[in-house]
């Protein structure tokens, strides 16, 4: 299977979706090895502080980064392909709603 999208500059998101926000219950917080609830401090370990930030953000639109921004913007307009070798994944990816995308900073 494959999809294949043109996105046009000016269409480059700015802002992500918070599916989190939207929910009536938060996930529950991680787990470390003890069973115990981890904080963003052991996050870090493995996380940057702006990905942290974001995973335990309440807000339901993030801003993409600039730097993000600046990447899309080198393939826009471009024809970009993909692939999912797995018929059952694409099957499912297929079912799942569309949130949407800001192209504008969320009023």
């Amino acid at each position: 299977m494959e999809t294949k999208i043109m996105l046009p500059e000016a269409e480059i998101p700015t802002h992500r979706y918070n599916v989190v926000a939207g929910m009536p219950h938060p996930p529950a917080t991680p787990l470390g090895t003890d069973g115990n609830p981890i904080g963003p401090d052991a996050l870090a370990a493995i996380f940057t502080e702006a990905l942290i930030g974001q995973e335990v953000s309440s807000e339901r639109w993030i801003p993409y980064p600039g730097s993000v921004r600046d990447v899309y913007r080198l393939f826009a307009g471009e024809l970009v392909d993909y692939e999912y070798p797995d018929e059952a994944i694409a099957a499912s990816l297929e079912r799942l709603p569309v949130v949407g995308w800001s192209t504008t900073s969320p009023a």
